[in-house]
């Protein structure tokens, strides 16, 4: 799997940056910690070594889907989206007729690797709950929500036949701390907004829930 150190390091910098406020009453983010947090949360990163190439990043991932917990993730368009330069090619033709024969996926069983029309990523089991464990502290096993995912145990891995690109997205426009708890928003269309929460978890910060609220986005006001 492909890493970005970098990365991490921009979001345990915001994150360390915006752990700074009282018990019990919340404060608003500033300007300067909402350009630090979407400097953190950018979707894409150049592929090195490749001209005009971008990828995902990990933390898009996260924006894929709602939930009110991580265990609640959708796996399946969590997956969509994993930077992976794990795909099947000439020597795995045995591990491609164990996925294209996996009950759900959806292709006939006729096709060979050489004239598969999409590529056949490969997602390994251990760097997938890597992610899930740095940036929401859990794991493949705790998530709920794992339908049409397809897996072979044989190889602890996962797999996907995505051809489009289309990362998960989320850029923060206000915010708050309380305690140990960070809230971003971004407004969706005319109405409703979405709710990134992190809460302190030793010395970084984990995603707790990605939530679509249908009302009106909070404002300064609350702050008086």
């Amino acid at each position: 799997m492909m890493r970005w150190k970098h990365w991490g390091l921009s979001l345990l910098l915001v994150l360390a940056v915006t752990g700074c406020a009282g018990k019990d009453r919340p404060r608003a983010l500033t300007d300067a910690e909402i350009q630090q947090a979407n400097e953190a949360f950018v979707s894409t990163r150049p592929v090195e070594g490749k001209i005009n190439t971008i990828t995902s990043t990990e933390i898009s991932c996260f924006f894929t889907s709602y939930y009110d917990t991580p265990e609640e993730i959708n796996f399946d368009e969590f997956l969509y989206v994993f930077p992976s330069d794990e795909v099947l090619q000439t020597g795995d033709e045995t591990e491609f007729e164990a996925v294209i024969n996996l009950p759900g996926s959806g292709w006939d069983a006729g096709y060979t690797l050489e004239n598969f029309p999409v590529p056949v990523h490969r997602y390994q089991k251990k760097d997938v709950s890597e992610v899930l464990e740095r940036f929401a502290g859990v794991t493949v096993d705790d998530l709920m929500n794992t339908e049409n995912v397809l897996y072979l145990e044989e190889f602890d891995s996962f797999y996907n036949f995505t051809s489009d690109f289309g990362p998960g997205y989320f850029q923060c426009e206000g915010g708050e701390i309380v305690g140990d708890t960070v809230r971003m928003w971004a407004a969706v269309g005319e109405g409703g907004y979405r709710e990134l929460t992190l809460r302190k978890d030793g010395d970084s910060y984990k995603i707790q829930s990605f939530r679509y609220l249908d009302e009106e986005m909070p404002g300064e006001s609350r702050y008086e």
